[in-house]
C-alpha cells in the first residue's frame, strides 16, 4: 500500500516538475511596449501557437511510433457523483528500437471548444510499463466526462518521452532529496507534447 502511495505522490510530482520545466524555457515577455504594440505581438504569438501545434494521429519519433485514432465512450459509475462517462483512448506503440520502450498512461483530452477533461489513473496504471525492443503494444487511457459534454470528438496530448526504468529512479531521487530537478531536466530534457483529433467508434 506504501508502494501505491509514493507511486502516486511520484506521478502528481512528475506533473508539477515537467510543469514548471515548461514554464522556465519560455521567455520572458517585455513590459516596455505601448498597448498597440503588445496587441499586436499578441495576436502575432497566437498565430505562431496556431500554426505549431500538430494535430496527426500517428507520430513516429526515434524509431518510436505512437498510433491514436479512435475512442469509445462507455458508462461511469463515480464514487463521488460527477462523472457519468468514461472515455477510452485507446493506441498503439510501435518500438523499433534495440532497447526496450517505457510510456506511462496518462493521457490529457480536451473537447474541440477547449473544454479540459478529467484524467483517469488508476493505481496499477502507476506501474512501470514497457514495450520490448521490435514489438508493439495496444492499450488504452481513459478520460471522465459527465452528460453535458458533447463527445463528438476529442483532442488529446500525450506527454512523450522513454519512461523507462532509470528515469523512474532517477525520479525517485528527486523526490528523496538526492537529485534536483535542473539535473534531472538537463539529463532526461522534457517531453514532447503530440496532439491526436480523435473521433468515437460508438
Amino acid at each position: 500500500m506504501k508502494n501505491k502511495i509514493l507511486k502516486v505522490l511520484t506521478i502528481l510530482g512528475m506533473a508539477l516538475l515537467l510543469t514548471a520545466c515548461s514554464a522556465s524555457d519560455k521567455p520572458a515577455e517585455s513590459t516596455d511596449k505601448t498597448a498597440d504594440e503588445s496587441s499586436d505581438t499578441k495576436q502575432s504569438q497566437d498565430k505562431s501557437t496556431d500554426k505549431e501545434e500538430k494535430v496527426q494521429n500517428s507520430y513516429t519519433i526515434d524509431q518510436i511510433t505512437i498510433t491514436a485514432e479512435h475512442y469509445s465512450v462507455e458508462p461511469y459509475n463515480d464514487p463521488n457523483g460527477k462523472f457519468t462517462k468514461r472515455i477510452s483512448i485507446m493506441f498503439n506503440i510501435k518500438n523499433e528500437t534495440d532497447s526496450a520502450f517505457g510510456y506511462v498512461k496518462s493521457w490529457e483530452g480536451r473537447l474541440p471548444d477547449g473544454f479540459k477533461l478529467e484524467s483517469l489513473i488508476e493505481a496499477q496504471d502507476l506501474d512501470l510499463i514497457q514495450v520490448p525492443s521490435g514489438g508493439s503494444i495496444d492499450d488504452a487511457a481513459y478520460l471522465l466526462a459527465d452528460d453535458s459534454a458533447n463527445l463528438d470528438e476529442i483532442i488529446a496530448t500525450y506527454s512523450f518521452m522513454d519512461y523507462n526504468e532509470d528515469y523512474w529512479k532517477d525520479f525517485g531521487k528527486i523526490v528523496s532529496g538526492e537529485m534536483n530537478e535542473e539535473e534531472f531536466k538537463s539529463k532526461y530534457g522534457t517531453p514532447k507534447e503530440l496532439t491526436f483529433d480523435l473521433t468515437p467508434i460508438n
